[in-house]
């Protein structure tokens, strides 16, 4: 729901699942991660007070690479 009463549309349950691994070498450090491993499609919120019925859904399944230099 998108309220505390618990009244309206209900957004329903999720689960998602991340991850992410990484190895540094010396002053470099480059990460591989995914998020929404799973690609659940879900509604996250649902606004039912304004007349076009906005919701948010999940971000789809993203993957990438990360890379660090620290000086």
């Amino acid at each position: 729901y998108n309220n505390l009463q618990e009244v309206g549309d209900e957004a329903g349950d999720y689960g998602q699942l991340n991850g992410s691994a990484g190895i540094e070498f010396g002053n470099v450090n480059v990460m591989i991660f995914g998020s929404n491993l799973t690609n659940e499609d879900s509604f996250t919120w649902v606004d039912s007070s304004l007349p076009d019925g906005r919701a948010h859904r999940l971000r789809p399944r993203t993957l990438g690479l990360r890379v660090g230099y620290q000086f």
